[in-house]
């Protein structure tokens, strides 16, 4: 089974593309990456690392494992990275 957390947490905006270090993490392809600062708060939510899309843009996570479901940031929802500094505690995004 996958695991589906997220590896890091990004809590200020990030451009969504390419191999970037996240609170002194690296991503690598297939990383689950949580973006919770987003200038957009629309554009938060769980993002999987990507380097076959054009420009290595990132697309939504699925939740789960369910096709066509994926899975999204909302206001009290609580998650935990793998790794990182800044949010390994539990905590809350908005």
């Amino acid at each position: 089974m996958a695991d589906f957390a997220p590896k890091v947490i990004a809590l200020e905006h990030i451009e969504l593309v390419g191999l970037p270090v996240i609170d002194g993490v690296p991503t690598v392809a297939n990383d689950n990456v949580l973006a919770a600062g987003q200038a957009d708060p629309a554009h938060n939510g769980i993002y999987r690392v990507s380097t076959t899309n054009p420009g290595g843009v990132w697309f939504p996570a699925p939740r789960r494992g369910v096709p066509g479901v994926y899975s999204e940031c909302s206001e009290g929802r609580t998650h935990r990275e793998r790794r990182g500094t800044r949010a390994g505690d539990p905590r809350q995004h908005r």
